[in-house]
Formats: structure tokens, sequence, C-alpha cells
């Protein structure tokens, strides 16, 4: 038996079509979902939560929390200030003696608040041809966002321990904070942004945000009391909560089940990958030179097509010991040499 509410009633022929056109919609979605998912097991994601990554591999799990940094052009500070700096940033780093890893991302440039200005200014003005100037700057700033991504900096933690997790987070929060670098919790949007990135893979994306093909899950017909009709209702994510507006393309019904995750294109060599029309490559650099100035990785940071990916952790070795060491050897080799 189907119960209804009283205030609702039953749906038409029509609606009745659109019902069963979303259900067709979901299993065909919930298919795909399912087939992926066994393809996805290398990504090691298990969840994005609103401030965290959730990773499992096997039995084995672990959780991802970080801090955005505010960018700061130290070449354009006095020779005194940027001692500063350095000095903040390597006393703050020293406090924190836990392994982090520095993410140097690529994200659309975030225009909301010029956006909303332009969408007021449309909205009160009568003059057409001061429309028409409004228009082409939005025509601008979408060419804009087309061409150019804005460079973020990530500074991210991991632990299986929920609370030492907790713990070493709050204090590289604090740390940066001390430092002058205002950090800010990584978000749900910004987790978004950075599998974006990494992975380049938008079947990725939808996957664990429930976007594009796999937003047909998101949707059910609801009555609405003030239309009195059915209406289909979709809880979409589009990261509206956290200040963007990201819109969800999804394919039509019909084109669900031809949807890939794969890349086109893709081959392994010795040295480097092929995928699409890209060749990539991997160089694991181990250390810094002994003597570098200042900036020494901007040129590779500054370059869309270099993604670096840098760690940061405590030597496991007991630095006064070694010196200690090195400065008994130079007194024995001063007190054996014979020259006056």
């Amino acid at each position: 038996m189907q119960l209804f509410h009283r205030d609702q009633r039953r749906m038409t022929s029509y609606e009745r079509r659109e019902a069963a056109k979303i259900n067709k919609a979901k299993k065909d979605a919930l298919k795909v979902r399912k087939k992926i998912a066994t393809t996805l097991d290398w990504v090691e994601v298990l969840n994005v939560t609103d401030n965290a990554i959730l990773l499992q591999k096997g039995k084995r799990t672990a959780t991802v929390m970080g801090v955005k940094l505010s960018p700061h052009d130290i070449f354009i500070d006095d020779q005194e200030d940027q001692i500063r700096i350095i000095e903040n940033l390597r006393m703050a780093l020293n406090k924190m003696p836990f392994k982090m890893s520095f993410q140097f991302v690529y994200s659309p440039v975030n225009a909301d608040d010029h956006v909303a200005n332009l969408l007021d200014a449309d909205r009160i003005e009568s003059d057409l041809i001061v429309k028409s100037m409004i228009q082409a700057d939005f025509d601008k700033f979408a060419q804009f966002q087309a061409a150019y991504s804005e460079l973020e900096f990530f500074v991210m933690i991991q632990d299986s321990d929920e609370g030492r997790l907790h713990k070493n987070f709050n204090e590289m929060k604090r740390e940066f904070e001390n430092a002058g670098f205002l950090p800010r919790t990584l978000n749900r949007y910004d987790f978004y942004n950075f599998m974006t990135y990494v992975f380049e893979n938008p079947m990725i994306n939808n996957f664990y945000f429930s976007r594009g093909v796999f937003s047909y899950l998101n949707q059910k017909m609801e009555y609405s009391v003030d239309h009195d009709a059915y209406e289909v209702v979709d809880t979409t994510e589009t990261f509206s909560d956290y200040d963007v507006y990201l819109p969800n393309t999804r394919p039509q019904e019909n084109l669900i089940k031809r949807s890939q995750w794969t890349p086109t294109g893709f081959k392994l060599m010795r040295d480097y990958y092929i995928m699409g029309d890209h060749y990539v490559t991997n160089l694991l650099v181990t250390a810094l030179p002994a003597t570098f100035d200042l900036g020494c990785l901007l040129e590779h940071i500054n370059n869309p097509k270099i993604k670096v990916f840098m760690t940061t952790e405590k030597l496991d070795m007991a630095i006064a010991q070694l010196l200690r060491k090195d400065y008994q050897e130079k007194e024995r080799e001063l007190n054996s040499s014979r020259d006056e």
C-alpha cells in the first residue's frame, strides 16, 4: 500500500513518466558507479568530508586534513623583511616534528565578489548601452577564467589516529598563524580542486562528489504544496555553501552507460607514459642543493605543466651528536698536526 500525505495527491500520468525516467537514470548511474568503484582501488580515497579526505588501503585507514596559506610576494620586501619572514617560517617548521606535504594547486579563479557586483549593476541599470558594457565585462571574465588558473598553497598532514591528527593539525595551524601566513582550514571545495589538479580526470571527481553522470543519484520527485505538482528535486553539490558556485554538467539519460573513467590513448613506456596527447614523466628530488637562492623552485611551481609535490619531516638522527663527533675528529686532526 502506498501512503500519501493528506496535502499531496496522486501523480498524473505525465508525472509518473517523469518519475520513471528518473528511476531508470538512477539505476543506470548506479551500475556505472559500481563498475567504476572496482577500478578505483588504486586511488585509496574512501570519502571526502567537509574538512578531510578519508583514505583506505585494505584494512588500514587514515585521514588527511590541511590548511591553505595566504600567498605573499617576498620579492617586493626589503632584505630585512625577507630575513624575518624566512626566519619565522624556519622556526615554525622546526616546531612541527610531524610529516607535512606541501601542495601547489592550480584552481579556478575565484572572483565571485566581482561577478556579484556586475549582477547588481546589470539588475538596476536601464541604459541599453551600459548594459551591453556590463555584458562585455561578463564575457571578458569568462574568457579570463577559461585561460588562467589561480595558484594556491596547501599544507596537508595524514594520520591513522584521529586524536593525534587533530592535535598535530591544531599545532600546525597555530604555528603558521604565528609565522604570519594566515592559514585557513581546507574545505570540501578545496579538496575538489586538489583532486582535479592531481588526477586531471573529471570522472574521478564526479565519482567522489556525486556530480556529472552520478548526479542522477541525487534526484527525486517530491510533491510541492505551493505548486500542487510533483517536481524534480536535485541535491547535487554545487559548493554554494563555500561562497562559490560550480555548475553541474550531466550527460543525457541515454548516454549514461557510455560514461568512461579511463583516459584515451594511455600507453606506459620505460621512463614516461602517454595519456591522450600528453607525455608525462616523474623526477624524484631527495634534497635541496647545498647552496640555493630565494625562490629557487619558482620556475617549476609557476609552470602549470609541472606538478611539484614536496614533503618535510624531522630527520631521524641526533644532529648534536653528529656535530660533536665531527668536532672531535677535527680536534684530533689539529692535535696530531705538525704544523706550527
